[in-house]
């Protein structure tokens, strides 16, 4: 919407929302234009983004470390057991978040290289095209006679053989 009062704006008619809500449409077409303002979008965040699991390990770490203090200081050798427990399970948790986060990074890392390769790959093919039509056009005999051969090529590898026409 405020896309449309924008381009009203730039015809030089003040927009009807504009007269009608005044300074507040002013400051929000402003803001719009102005290019100081920065958008972020999900993406932006999901490199600094941890995986819940992660979260979830570091906590259970953390309890099952103060479950173990307190068991020390209590003297509860089952206390101060259950936390070494937790404390275990809490690190193995952190550490298939880790896993998890590497892998999600490899798989964008892969997903990246490809969208390029994708991005280039028409440039290439139109580059190599170029330039086979420049070779062709310098040598138009010997690019006859490569495409004979080609041809002679492909002719005798598409041809059902039988044991006996080779004797």
């Amino acid at each position: 919407m405020l896309h449309a009062r924008k381009h009203e704006l730039s015809r030089g008619s003040p927009a009807p929302d504009t007269i009608r809500f005044g300074k507040m449409a002013g400051f929000l077409l402003e803001q719009e234009q102005s290019s100081s303002v920065p958008v972020y979008s999900p993406k932006d965040f999901r490199d600094c983004a941890m995986d819940k699991d992660r979260i979830a390990g570091s906590a259970k770490e953390l309890g099952g470390q103060a479950e173990s203090l307190i068991g020390d200081a209590a003297g509860d050798a089952t206390m101060q057991a259950a936390g070494r427990v937790r404390e275990t399970a809490g690190a193995a948790t952190n550490l298939f978040g880790q896993a998890k986060d590497a892998a999600r990074g490899a798989t964008d890392a892969a997903a990246s290289y490809a969208s390029d390769v994708y991005d280039n790959s028409g440039d290439t093919f139109r580059d190599s095209a170029e330039i086979l039509a420049k070779k062709v056009q310098e040598y138009p005999l010997g690019s006859l006679m490569i495409a004979g051969a080609v041809g002679f090529v492909l002719a005798l590898l598409m041809t059902p053989r039988s044991p006996s026409r080779w004797r």
